[in-house]
């Protein structure tokens, strides 16, 4: 219809406008990230533009990122809220989500071209010790094991930066590992199920892989997580096979 195609054509618009603020050095940030966040369901990827500045403070101020998760969930010292969110209350709440759920951390930690460990362990540190004040440390956790799914393959050829797997193997990243673990089950986008046993195995003989190759460094948690991961597409896999094989 000609209104969706007007919606349409504004969205363009706005996109190429927010693009051009982004690579502007006299916008002044904050106004940029107000801008962003008013317009966020625009900047995933669409026309090659993403929320910089927005994903920029996520991964470098561990405040914002904790002032995110306390938005979106109840802390565990406090009794569940009487009142039901308004509808602007609501909106916020879906914007932040979707910041949450596309973020990648990566962009943000370098020095150069290099990851910096100690940038990362210092906002980790940080998001750490504020969640648990607050009350959402394990919500905090599983968001930032979701994030480091996207950890780039280190220099040294492992499959993931090992300072990343050396933080998800720690004795207190239970809730990351889970995090993790749930993202890549789910990062795999339904197949036809004429093909899903064939890829399910492939995955899972994948996953195995990594974990191998972890556990040579010794990071034993950290390669348990995988094995379930690698079981989970067996499990899957089969389930669905025996389906259609009844159906058939």
């Amino acid at each position: 219809s000609k209104e969706l195609q007007n919606q349409q054509l504004n969205g363009y618009y706005i996109q190429e406008l927010i693009k051009v603020l982004q690579t502007d050095a006299q916008t002044e940030e904050d106004d940029l990230f107000r801008i962003e966040w008013m317009y966020l369901p625009l900047l995933q990827g669409h026309e090659g533009v993403r929320p910089k500045s927005l994903e920029s403070r996520l991964s470098i101020n561990p405040d914002f990122f904790c002032e995110v998760i306390r938005i979106l969930y109840r802390s565990k010292k406090e009794e569940k809220p009487s009142k039901e969110l308004n509808a602007q209350e609501k909106a916020f709440c879906e914007n932040a989500r979707l910041l949450l759920d596309t973020w990648d951390i990566f962009h943000e930690f370098q020095e150069g071209k290099s990851f910096s460990e100690n940038n990362f362990k210092n906002w980790l540190e940080s998001v750490k010790n504020q969640s648990k004040k607050s009350g959402h440390f394990e919500v905090a956790m599983h968001h930032i094991g979701q994030v480091l799914f996207r950890s780039p393959p280190d220099p040294k050829g492992l499959w993931i930066m090992e300072y990343i797997a050396q933080t998800l193997n720690a004795r207190d990243a239970k809730k990351m590992r889970e995090g993790f673990y749930i993202k890549v089950v789910n990062s795999v986008r339904c197949q036809p199920v004429e093909s899903i046993g064939a890829l399910g195995k492939e995955l899972a003989i994948k996953w195995k892989k990594k974990a191998e190759d972890v556990e040579k460094l010794s990071y034993s948690r950290f390669a348990d997580t995988l094995r379930c991961i690698a079981r989970s597409y067996e499990n899957h896999a089969q389930k669905i096979i025996e389906e259609y094989e009844t159906k058939a």
